[in-house]
């Protein structure tokens, strides 16, 4: 005991002991869980690292136990011929049990208890007792085995990818419950540069060397709008030729003083207006669904000097125009601030508008 290592206290913290045939000392282990001394005659002594139990069910409230504490994981299988409900239980305090979520070792979504026989398992760090217990009995005998090791952790599943993950998949479009489904964390492949699969391809993410995810926009026919080389988003201004982004053409010659343009709330994006008059003229943009009563007040109202003309567009209405919560409808007036009706033939007119 004299050489014995010893602590600051200088109490012992490694005990050996020998016999005189034999100068070699053995360590003395203790078991992690009863912190009792492990003692055998013959072999080698080591701590336990597992621990089984088994027990039929035979009737109501009938239980199989295993102390699980110190322990990481437990394995559950239910064998034999019954009719019952056996729930799946543990406590912290020895006395007062909850239902545990255990997984069965074939699917993804945890459960509480089974009518049937199976595999289960799950996590017990922390928990003293688990307990298999029929919660209602009608007949047979339920066999039970009981497994649990140190090692182990919280149970997860793979939401996707079982072939190659180490995880079980979901059903596409499967339902996710929250606090319930288990996840795996995703990882990416360090890339330079974005790579292509072929159809039905499987493939990993891309990260960057900072393990941020390698994004990239695309068409939804796969044209890239990255510019890899630049590191920047490629940005083409094209002509829609689809009338669901092309703006809507009004036009009036010289037929009106005044028309609707759009029965309905819309924007307009520019005008055109050209007065045939000597005098000055205004050309008037009006938020209503039909057209403006004498002395109505417009939205917008331009001068034309006479014999001129004008354009305004976006520069002046903005790149997503100028609102109409109503509807839209143009006049040419002898005056600014309300609608005086100037001669229809006086003006001609084009509005771009959606």
């Amino acid at each position: 005991m004299a050489q014995a290592r010893r602590d600051s206290n200088y109490v012992t913290t490694l005990l050996a002991v020998t016999n005189d045939a034999n100068l070699t000392p053995t360590n003395l282990v203790v078991d992690p869980t009863t912190s009792r001394l492990l003692v055998s005659s013959t072999g080698t002594i080591s701590a336990v690292t597992e621990l089984t139990g088994s027990g039929t069910i035979t009737a109501l409230d009938g239980a199989v136990t295993l102390n699980t504490g110190g322990y990481g994981a437990v394995g559950i299988q239910v064998t034999g011929t019954w009719v019952a409900t056996l729930a799946f239980e543990c406590t912290i305090d020895g006395t007062n049990y909850q239902a545990l979520d255990v997984f069965p070792t074939n699917g993804a979504t945890s459960v509480q208890s089974t009518t049937s026989n199976g595999q289960f398992h799950g996590h017990v760090g922390g928990i003293q007792s688990i307990r298999v217990r029929a919660s209602a009995f009608t007949s047979g005998t339920a066999t039970i085995s009981l497994h649990s090791d140190i090692a182990g952790g919280p149970t997860t599943k793979a939401v996707a990818g079982a072939v190659g993950g180490g995880g079980t998949s979901m059903t596409d479009d499967s339902g996710f419950t929250v606090g319930t489904t288990g996840i795996t964390p995703a990882a990416g492949t360090y890339r330079t540069v974005r790579d292509a699969v072929d159809d039905n391809d499987a493939g990993a993410f891309a990260m960057t060397e900072k393990r941020a995810i390698l994004a990239a926009l695309e068409t939804s026919n796969a044209d890239s709008v990255m510019d890899d080389t630049l590191d920047a988003i490629k940005v083409i201004q094209t002509v829609p030729s689809a009338s669901t982004y092309a703006y809507t053409r009004f036009a009036d010659l010289g037929a009106n003083a005044t028309a609707n343009v759009k029965s309905s709330a819309g924007n307009v994006f520019s005008l055109w207006c050209q007065n045939e008059n000597t005098a000055d003229r205004f050309i008037q943009l009006h938020n209503t669904a039909t057209t403006p009563a004498g002395g109505a007040t417009p939205l917008y109202t331009f001068l034309i000097s006479g014999g001129d003309q004008i354009v305004i567009g976006t520069d002046f209405f903005g790149p997503a125009g100028a609102n109409f919560s109503t509807g839209i409808a143009f006049g040419v007036s002898t005056v600014k601030d309300s609608f005086t009706a100037a001669t229809a033939s006086e003006q001609s007119t084009v509005i771009m508008f959606k």
